[in-house]
């Protein structure tokens, strides 16, 4: 008598399993950020940024001003504020000037950040704490650095205006701080920790090249509107350096962002 051997369950499971595709495996080197989202609304936060900075910092302009030094000279009675109070009075709303900028950048970064994420009350959170760090971290930096460019004004105004290289260092040095705080704001946003350094890292550099575009669009376009100034002395260059920085800064935190691997994924790429 012949027995027919059943097949076994597990047999059956295991064939039937072996026929269905199989789910792909996740890519570890995808970026978690979409990235050409994030880099437009990147740029346009960046951009209405720098404009609000340029609208807020032309209403601002002469907030502080010298007491007045009336002198009478061939008859008449004049103002005449001496050398420290009137650059007393410019270093104060300069820094300011700085400050508003640092605070539009910071805000919009962490703003347009949250919101990519999916979070409203962690772009808020984000914003509000760019907008506190960067005015005054920005406004500090302006302040610590303009003396530097008055003691010169004053000890040598000739050679002053001949020397590039130190107006573009004061002009660096607190456009970078700008461009880091933005950064800082950016990567709050986006809570993204393993990449933090970078993105600031990107930020500082953004601002940096800003700086650049910005001396030399002054030079070439502008070269009678005191570019070399802390503040130039006509509104276009101004919206110019506004806009240049903000823009380079942004793009310098997001390239950053979706570029730098996280550390998980730098963990499965080794693997």
């Amino acid at each position: 008598m012949e027995t027919t051997e059943l097949p076994r369950p597990d047999a059956e499971e295991s064939t039937s399993s072996s026929s269905l595709p199989s789910a792909p495996a996740p890519d570890a080197s995808r970026p978690g950020l979409p990235p050409k989202r994030l880099f437009a609304l990147a740029i346009v936060a960046s951009m209405l940024a720098g404009l609000a900075a340029w609208l807020i910092g032309e209403g601002t302009l002469t907030v502080f001003e010298p007491p007045p030094n009336m002198i009478r000279a061939m008859g008449l009675l004049l103002n005449r504020p001496s050398f420290e109070a009137r650059t007393a009075a410019e270093l104060k709303n300069v820094s300011l000037a700085s400050g508003i900028h640092g605070a539009c950048l910071g805000l919009a970064l962490g703003i347009v950040a949250g919101l990519t994420r999916g979070s409203l009350r962690g772009g808020i959170v984000a914003g509000l704490s760019g907008l506190v760090l960067g005015f005054s971290a920005a406004a500090g930096a302006s302040a610590a650095l303009l003396p530097s460019y008055y003691h010169q004004l004053d000890r040598a105004p000739e050679a002053l205006s001949h020397d590039l290289v130190l107006p573009f260092l004061i002009h660096a040095g607190t456009w970078a701080v700008v461009g880091a705080m933005g950064g800082i704001a950016f990567a709050l946003g986006l809570r993204e920790k393993g990449k933090f350094a970078a993105i600031v890292v990107g930020g500082v550099l953004g601002g940096i090249l800003g700086t650049v575009v910005y001396e030399v669009v002054g030079s070439l376009f502008f070269s009678d509107a005191r570019t070399t100034e802390p503040l130039a002395s006509n509104w276009a260059p101004r919206l110019v350096g506004k806009l240049a920085v903000c823009v380079l800064a942004a793009l310098g935190a997001t390239q950053a962002a979706v570029a730098t691997p996280g550390p998980n994924r730098a963990k499965s790429g080794s693997a």
